[in-house]
């Protein structure tokens, strides 16, 4: 069976074999179009499944006293074949990214562990982009991820983390099922209460912030668990 536009009697919109499916059009899909489109929904379906979509902290050290939230997305797996499959769509993508094996565990029969990490504002925004239109339960995180580039590319400088950037961090990590660390609160608490702190209002500010964050996420796994 041939369509015509209705219009235009001479000028083909489809054509249907007995089982009424579309086999012909007279605009057609580059070639590669959908083979393309699956590969990014493949790479979607294993960062939901198999990834993380986050924000990274960097506290402030005695030889770097800024502090850092950096966006990142990353995946974890064992399979050799399935890695190789993302780092083949992220290369045809353009999207740059860090990749490393380790031993998952140790003793005989032990797996190798392959770690691919996608990190700074300009990539982590290429990925995203890229994948958004095919994420679930992940979709919420990327959103804020990428208002999160978005605030930060609009200010100035170097300029401290406001305190929506500082609520965007907390919700991905509530999200992502997050808990406080108790190592760093340890460390957190211990610099709020030295006099170094006074010296350095930037690396005293990511602490009390990173402080009150790891208060709300444990109220937070408190209130799941005996919900």
């Amino acid at each position: 069976m041939i369509y015509t536009d209705g219009q235009n009697g001479d000028k083909i919109v489809g054509m249907t074999t007995f089982d009424d499916s579309i086999v012909s059009s007279v605009d057609p899909k580059p070639v590669g179009y959908w083979e393309n489109r699956i590969d990014i929904a493949r790479l979607a379906m294993l960062v939901e499944c198999e990834g993380s979509i986050t924000i990274g902290m960097s506290p402030p050290t005695k030889t770097r006293n800024r502090p850092s939230l950096s966006p990142m997305v990353s995946i974890t797996n064992t399979s050799m074949v399935i890695m190789e499959e993302a780092r083949c769509t992220l290369i045809g993508e353009g999207i740059g990214f860090s990749f490393k094996t380790k031993r998952y565990g140790s003793g005989f029969g032990t797996k190798l562990r392959q770690d691919l990490q996608i990190s700074g504002f300009h990539r982590t925004e290429q990925i995203l982009t890229t994948i958004l239109p095919f994420l679930n339960s992940k979709k919420t995180q990327a959103e804020l991820v990428m208002e999160f580039i978005a605030s930060r590319k609009q200010s100035f400088g170097r300029a401290m983390y406001s305190d929506r950037e500082w609520r965007i961090t907390t919700d991905i990590r509530k999200l992502n099922g997050r808990k406080s660390n108790r190592r760093s609160l340890e460390k957190a608490l211990i610099y709020l209460n030295s006099e170094e702190s006074e010296n350095h209002p930037r690396a005293k500010e990511y602490f009390r912030k990173y402080v009150e964050m790891c208060s709300e996420l444990d109220e937070e796994l408190r209130r799941k668990e005996f919900s």
